[in-house]
């Protein structure tokens, strides 16, 4: 399976090494593509933006690993995670290539929210980001 990694502008060539090893070890195939330089104030508030075939990705790993995929997940988001300054809010986005469904991955996302993602129709957020709502103990649709 092929996933486009859209790359925030500053990461390191070693950091984008680590971070396209740790996809490559999820099963995929990376290609990457670094963000252009922004001209306005605001910087971006995401850190990777991974588009790939989400539900077929969740099934594959779900699939493969079992009872332990998620822990899967949570390893390569926190590689991800791992490349950002602390000054920076970094959010690892997978996003559907079909339907263009984006997942908000946070560094503070909780090992239930990971187990949820294996569990949640994805088709019936057609095109919305969702994150994981600790108080509802769900995926839902992002307001932001």
């Amino acid at each position: 399976m092929d996933a486009h990694l859209l790359v925030d502008r500053w990461l390191s060539p070693d950091d984008l090494e680590d971070i396209e090893q740790a996809f490559r070890a999820a099963g995929l195939r990376p290609t990457v593509y670094r963000a252009p330089a922004r001209r306005g104030p605001e910087e971006l508030n995401w850190l990777v933006i991974a588009a790939i075939p989400l539900s077929s990705f969740l099934t594959t790993m779900g699939t493969k690993l079992a009872e332990d995929s998620y822990k899967e997940l949570r390893q390569l988001a926190h590689r991800v995670f791992g490349r950002a300054p602390a000054s920076k809010p970094s959010t690892l986005v997978l996003e559907d290539q079909d339907t263009g469904t984006q997942v908000l991955l946070e560094p503070d996302t909780p090992d239930d929210g990971y187990r949820a993602l294996f569990e949640t129709d994805l088709a019936s957020h057609n095109g919305d980001r969702v994150r994981y709502d600790r108080s509802q103990e769900r995926w839902v649709r992002s307001s932001g």
